[in-house]
């Protein structure tokens, strides 16, 4: 049995949109990552620009699997030239799609 009406987006097309924004975001935002550090349950990270960075690094996690949408943020130490750590931290698949998408071992 067919479930709507016939006009909800095709979930492979949705898949690619999603696949594309993360590849933009991540693009906006590695430049503004000046320093990684790991924490415990996820990482702190020294970001240039850091009001709109944040939010870019917000709209990145939502395209994570939704049991994954929780997560804390806190807001560390700002320097003079409108940096700041910013920590990240959640369950451990927060951790781990950070290390995939941020990281540089």
């Amino acid at each position: 049995m067919k479930i709507g009406n016939g006009n909800e987006p095709d979930g492979n097309v949705n898949l690619l949109e999603d696949q594309s924004r993360l590849e933009r975001l991540k693009k906006g935002l590695v430049p503004c990552i000046r320093e990684t550090r790991e924490l415990p349950g996820g990482y702190a990270f020294l970001i240039s620009g850091y009001p709109t960075a944040i939010s870019t690094m917000v709209q990145l996690l939502s395209l994570e699997d939704p049991s994954c949408r929780l997560f804390r943020i806190s807001l560390g130490e700002t320097t003079d030239d409108n940096a700041a750590w910013v920590h990240f931290t959640g369950h451990s698949c927060v951790k781990e799609f950070l290390r995939s998408q941020l990281v540089n071992d």
